[in-house]
């Protein structure tokens, strides 16, 4: 959770051999400071509108 706008990751970078977590690198490289206070990390699916339908 960053604000004003969340970061979002590709699958492929925080799941490894089938389990979720978020290398202190891989935040650090989106400027997120981890001190004084080490940042909230929530997971979440999110797909794409394939079958988006327009009315």
């Amino acid at each position: 959770m960053q604000e004003p706008v969340p970061v979002y990751f590709k699958e492929s970078e925080v799941r490894q051999k089938g389990r979720l977590g978020s290398p202190v690198v891989l935040i650090e490289q989106q400027n997120i400071l981890m001190q004084p206070k080490p940042p909230t990390v929530r997971y979440r699916y999110v797909r794409g509108f394939n079958n988006f339908c327009r009315y």
